[in-house]
This record gives C-alpha cells, structure tokens and sequence, in this order.
C-alpha cells in the first residue's frame, strides 16, 4: 500500500505526463480544449487507487496546491468511499491510465490521418493547377507563334485584310487568357471546399472522441 506521499507523487507525475502529451501536438494539430478537459477530468476522478480506509490521503491532497476543479472532484471520492464497503481499491492506477494513453493515442492518430489525407488532396490540386497551366501555356505559345508567322505572311504579302487577322489572333489569345484566370479562380473554390470538408471531418470525429470518453 503506497504512503500519502507516493499517492500524491503518483497524481502530480501522471498530471504532468499529460500536460506533456498535449504539449507535444503542434500549434494546428492542439486537440480541442473541450476533449483534453474530458481526459484531464476523468484522470482525476478515477485514475487513482485509493483504499476505502484513505479519507486521510484525499484531506491530504485537499491541502495540497490543487486548482479549484481538482479539490471539487476530490470531494466526490468522499462519497465513493463511504459507498465503497468491499475493503479492496476503488480503481486500478494501471488500468485507468493505459485508458487515458489509448484515448489520447487514438486522437494523434486521427489528427495524423487528417493531415495526411488533406496534404494528398492539397498535392492532387497541385498537379491539376500545374497540368491547367502548362496546357493553356502551351496554346498560348501555339497562337502566339502562329500570330507571328501570319503577321509575316500579312507584310509579305501586303494584303488589306491583314490587320483583320491579326486582330482575330489577338481577340483568340485574350479570351484564352481569360480562360486560364478563371481556371485559377476554380481551383481556389476546390481548396476552399477541401479545407471545409477537413474541418467537418475533424470536428465529427472529435464530438464521436467525447462522446466515447464521457460514455
């Protein structure tokens, strides 16, 4: 049976594990506050083996400088221990906290695989984008090359019909032009509906995450 101070040791060094799995996630990958709320609570209402004979260890930790959430939810275990006639532990210290690591493993992975779904979908707009512009470069280049050659033949030949040609060409390279301006307005309204079809995902999974660590 641990002392009161192994007990207290045990509750700080598992809040500061925590605080360090959060800390760890990157600045756009931080899982909601709502969730890690969850978590934290449910380790410190039932991550803990206290024996039914401790209500010494729980004023112990009362005294301790604990935030005001942490001192209210000790105070439920008063209840729990005067239900509890078994003489055996309240919770497994083990069990509880392999639950903890699973749920905040879980949650890294589906952060993960977000991310890595929305980069292929970001890479897949990239090589549209880059195919759209070689093709209509190319076109362009084709008529430019072409209004060249004509403007040649055009003096060449010293036709009055010349200027009407040129002006054609000139009107066909403008309008591919517009074209491609608004392929590029497309694809920005593509990686909008991309980036709103990731966050809905996210943020289904993470009210599926609560509901879990609540249940």
């Amino acid at each position: 049976m641990y002392g009161i101070k192994q007990y207290t040791a045990s509750y700080k060094k598992s809040l500061f594990k925590i605080k360090e799995l959060c800390d760890s996630l990157g600045e756009n990958d931080k899982a909601p506050e709502s969730s890690l709320s969850l978590i934290y609570k449910a380790l410190v209402k039932g991550s803990y083996a206290y024996p039914v004979d401790g209500l010494e260890l729980i004023k112990h930790l009362r005294s301790c400088h604990l935030k005001y959430a942490d001192k209210k939810v000790l105070n439920l275990l008063d209840k729990e221990f005067v239900e509890d006639n078994t003489g055996r532990y309240i919770r497994s210290l083990e069990d509880r906290e392999l639950q903890l690591f699973d749920s905040l493993k879980h949650l890294n992975n589906d952060f993960r695989l977000a991310k890595e779904q929305q980069n292929i979908l970001k890479n897949k707009c990239e090589d549209i984008k880059k195919d759209l512009e070689k093709k209509h470069q190319q076109e362009i280049l084709e008529l430019e090359k072409k209004h060249q050659q004509e403007i040649l033949e055009l003096k060449k030949k010293k036709t009055p019909t010349g200027d009407d040609d040129v002006d054609s060409l000139k009107g066909q390279i403008k309008t591919l032009k517009n074209k491609l301006f608004y392929c590029y307005i497309f694809l920005l309204f593509v990686l909008i509906a991309i980036g709103g079809a990731v966050v809905y995902y996210l943020t289904n999974r993470m009210k599926n995450d609560n509901y879990k660590i609540i249940k």
